[in-house]
Order: C-alpha cells, then sequence, then structure tokens
C-alpha cells in the first residue's frame, strides 16, 4: 500500500443511525485496516463503536480507504484508547503518535481527566509511543489477552486537560509530512478557548 495523494483526516458520525451508509462504511473499512494490521476486530465490533454515543473513531484516509484509526471510549472524566491500528505498510510515518496525540487533545477539549489504555506486554513499539507520549505505566493485566495468552500492560495520563501545552509540543515534534498535517488540522478547528 503506498500513499495517493492527500490524508485527510476525518471523525466518523456520531452515533449514526445502525443501517446508515456512514456506519457501513466506517466499520467495513476499519475492519478490513484492522485485518491487515491485527486482526483482533471484526467488522460487528467497529459497528457497535461506531453506533456508541460513548465512542470516537478517527480515521486518517488515502483517498477512498483508511489507512490508519484511533478508537476511544468516553466515561465521566475518562477516555480510554480502545484500538490503534495502522496498516503495516504505513507504519513508523507518525500516523500513530498523530492520531494518539488527536484522541488525547479531545479528551483535553471534553474536559477529561484521565486518558488510559492497556497494551500486550511483547508490543514494544506502541509501548515505546505510548511512553514517548507522556503516557505511564500504571499496572498490568495477568493473562488478560487470549490469541496468545499474554499480560496487557496499563498506561494512563493524568490531568489530560491541563496538559494542553504538552500535547502542542508533541504534535510539533511530529515528523513533516502528512502526520504533522494531520493534527495541524485537529489543532486549527479544536483550539482551546
Amino acid at each position: 500500500m503506498r500513499l495517493d495523494g492527500a490524508l485527510t483526516l476525518a471523525r466518523a458520525p456520531v452515533a449514526p443511525s445502525p443501517g446508515s451508509l456512514a456506519a457501513a462504511r466506517w466499520s467495513s473499512q476499519a475492519a478490513l485496516l484492522d485485518g491487515r494490521a491485527s486482526g483482533l476486530w471484526s467488522a460487528a465490533q467497529y459497528a457497535e463503536e461506531v453506533a456508541s454515543p460513548r465512542a470516537e473513531l478517527l480515521g486518517v484516509w488515502s483517498g477512498r480507504e483508511l489507512v490508519a484509526l484511533a478508537c476511544t471510549s468516553a466515561v465521566a472524566d475518562e477516555t480510554s484508547l480502545l484500538n490503534l491500528v495502522v496498516a503495516p505498510s504505513l507504519r513508523r510515518r507518525g500516523l500513530a503518535r498523530a492520531l494518539l496525540c488527536c484522541s488525547m487533545w479531545a479528551a483535553a477539549r471534553r474536559g477529561h481527566a484521565l486518558y488510559t489504555l492497556e497494551v500486550r506486554e511483547s508490543n514494544a513499539a506502541a509501548t515505546a509511543l505510548y511512553t514517548r507520549c507522556g503516557l505511564a505505566q500504571v499496572g498490568r493485566r495477568k493473562g488478560y489477552y487470549k490469541r496468545p495468552r499474554e499480560d496487557a500492560m496499563l498506561f494512563s495520563l493524568e490531568r489530560v486537560v491541563e496538559r494542553r501545552d504538552e500535547l502542542v509540543e508533541l504534535a510539533d515534534g511530529l515528523p513533516p509530512g502528512g502526520a504533522r498535517e494531520l493534527a495541524a488540522m485537529v489543532w486549527s478547528r479544536d483550539r482551546f478557548k
């Protein structure tokens, strides 16, 4: 897979009707992307998240193809990253970091105090990314993942809403090209007041 033309960042519509074209497009494209990357989530799971008023899906599109996504869920004053997926051929270009920054920015914009996630213990690249972006390991869930059986490492970032300057610095540090422009799109639309 290669990038043809400009990347665009889009949010899935908030809780569209289950049979809507937008919901079907997002969930089918997300499942295709996930299948190429990890194969952990099904189209039905993505459809459930797209339909949830608590969920937010941020996607990076290259033309009509979804090439990266972040799926979060918000409850009370906490945002949890449920899934972060980048097409294997487009990794190491800053897309995961851009989406992570954008989803943390969205949590801060909502006034959330806590941003959390869990990751497989063996996923060294993701663990390094989360640490670089200011998240701290706060725990472990023994045997949480099934195929294969593995512990989940728990990460969090506290006082998200108070860290807006740090989030801007993270975005400024993105590599030139698509990822930086994606983050700039979010910053320009969603500036803190």
